[in-house]
């Protein structure tokens, strides 16, 4: 099992190094403002997560979804190795694979946003139910 938290951070490391190194800097600019609505997107589901944390502050939060800091190693792997293939393959050329990792990145960031931003949500149900009782 590896946490997201630091497979997040490693794959942006590797992300930018990789970018640097094989692409032009205007190229990595455009990947950037390519995405910009991603972009947004993910600024909106921080909030909404940051929101979340600072009304249940001072409280237990319970897991009503199961393991949303770990995902299984080789699963993360396979599902890799299949993208990077299928990008290959349809991008034709390596600079096209890589240039889908951002995207890949910031959506990975969504759906991890979500889960938690439900559990979250959820946690906050059960505490204002609670609490009209």
């Amino acid at each position: 099992m590896i946490n997201i938290k630091f497979m997040f951070l490693l794959s942006f490391g590797v992300m930018v190094i990789t970018y640097f190194i094989f692409l032009p800097f205007p190229n990595i600019i455009n990947i950037l403002l390519n995405e910009y609505i991603a972009i947004f997107v993910m600024i909106v589901l921080l909030i909404i997560y940051s929101i979340y944390k600072q009304k249940l502050a001072n409280k237990v939060l319970y897991k009503f979804i199961d393991n949303l800091d770990q995902m299984p190693m080789r699963q993360t792997l396979i599902i890799f190795i299949l993208f990077q293939c299928y990008d290959f393959y349809t991008e034709q050329s390596f600079v096209g694979m890589i240039s889908l990792w951002f995207m890949y990145w910031i959506y990975g960031i969504c759906a991890n946003l979500i889960m938690n931003i439900i559990n979250l949500h959820q946690n906050y149900n059960a505490y204002k139910k609670v609490e009209m009782i």
